[in-house]
């Protein structure tokens, strides 16, 4: 065997990497459109449309995006990669995932988050709020996942893309409000002296995980039906600044009709 032939031999594996016994079995999305749009669509929420535009005018408007994009470039996306290089790899949800963790974990979620007692024999009152809650989870994917991965695939075409659609409607309508540039000059008029407070570094790495959906499980989910040897870290950059710049579009949006509720109340107090 040639030195060219071995070359060949140890990339090979690399190249046509094969999925272990059973993987091939999972269903895979239609698209990369549907993923995209899907994983989207999960981070994209009241995180972008409402809460963002609160915390940058709370802390330093346009000096908050500072710490923002600092905390997106150094646990943003490198989390968000890593969740969907997870999901992908192991081809497997979160919960089986979760099953390949560390016994210390697993202790933690049954007595802590569960809240389960230590065997059969000292049962624990019925934790009702979990109970609740988890059956309405289950109906709620049930509706979504009726039938299978194709279904849902489908619901996402909608459930992503009529958030853009509410939110370009309410921004021709904002930009024509009376008042709009107040509300944007709140926003984004940088308070460069809120940087040197740790409160808002903490608060922006806060928004950072609320917005991108991270720690949930979702993109491990998401990502399990993609192929193995998909290009995730490309994914994790594009949803991340997609999310981001949907962030900032929202609080464009909401201020601006903000602008025209402070137009409207200073202009009633001059005629009076």
């Amino acid at each position: 065997m040639t030195v060219s032939e071995k070359i060949v031999e140890v990339n090979e594996p690399a190249r046509t990497f094969k999925p272990e016994c059973g993987e091939d079995d999972r269903e895979s999305w239609d698209s990369k459109l549907t993923f995209l749009l899907a994983t989207v669509g999960y981070a994209v929420g009241l995180g972008n449309v409402w809460r963002f535009p609160y915390l940058a005018q709370k802390n330093g408007g346009g000096a908050f995006l500072v710490p923002y994009f600092i905390m997106l470039c150094i646990e943003g996306i490198p989390m968000f990669y890593l969740e969907l290089a997870i999901g992908q790899r192991l081809r497997k949800g979160a919960i089986g995932v979760w099953n390949q963790t560390s016994t210390p974990t697993q202790y933690f979620w049954y007595r802590t988050t569960l809240m389960a007692s230590e065997d059969i024999n000292n049962p624990q009152a019925f934790n009702w709020k979990i109970a609740f809650a988890l059956v309405i989870a289950w109906i709620l994917v049930y509706m979504c996942m009726i039938k299978g991965i194709a279904s849902s695939g489908k619901v996402v075409y909608v459930t992503a893309t009529f958030p853009y659609i509410v939110l370009v409607i309410f921004f021709f309508r904002g930009v024509t409000l009376p008042g709009m540039s107040n509300g944007l000059r709140h926003l984004f008029t940088p308070k460069w002296h809120t940087l040197s407070d740790p409160v808002v570094w903490l608060e922006a790495g806060t928004q950072i995980f609320f917005s991108l959906g991270l720690a949930f499980g979702g993109l491990i989910a998401f990502s399990s039906y993609n192929p193995v040897n998909n290009n995730c870290y490309r994914d994790a950059v594009t949803v991340a600044l997609t999310n981001c710049f949907t962030s900032m579009f929202a609080g464009i949006v909401v201020f601006s009709i903000i602008g025209k509720a402070i137009f409207k109340t200073h202009w009633e107090h001059c005629a009076v």
